[in-house]
């Protein structure tokens, strides 16, 4: 099954190109491959933000999904991918903090990067 029949969505040229050509760093989302503490995934280890960083919800904003980390999770880089042909597939920085000792989600809106 495809990435795009399972999640069902259509993913923009430049990010299916991105996919094709590099597809993540060496060690995707295992390892961090840079001295910038970042890690670029394989599109196999793509997935909802939700399943990425403990439920999170993206704040409202729905069909992200996590594609990169910094510094092992801390920030987890999302793409917006839905079913249309003619999406922009902005990018958003979500700071992740892990369930906390109480149990409670300690996660907060995405900030939207800069699309390419």
């Amino acid at each position: 099954m495809t990435f795009e029949r399972q999640y069902g969505i259509r993913m923009p040229a430049a990010v299916a190109d991105y996919f094709l050509q590099v597809n993540g760093t060496v060690s995707g989302k295992w390892g961090i491959d840079d001295d910038g503490l970042s890690g670029f995934w394989h599109l196999a280890q793509v997935g909802p933000l939700r399943a990425a960083a403990d439920s999170h919800d993206g704040g409202g904003v729905t069909d992200l999904f996590a594609f990169a980390d910094h510094s092992i999770d801390i920030w987890i880089y999302a793409v917006r991918l839905t079913g249309h042909d003619e999406q922009s597939a902005p990018v958003f920085a979500v700071l992740h903090e892990p369930r906390g000792t109480d149990g409670d989600a300690q996660s907060h809106r995405p900030s939207r990067s800069r699309s390419q």
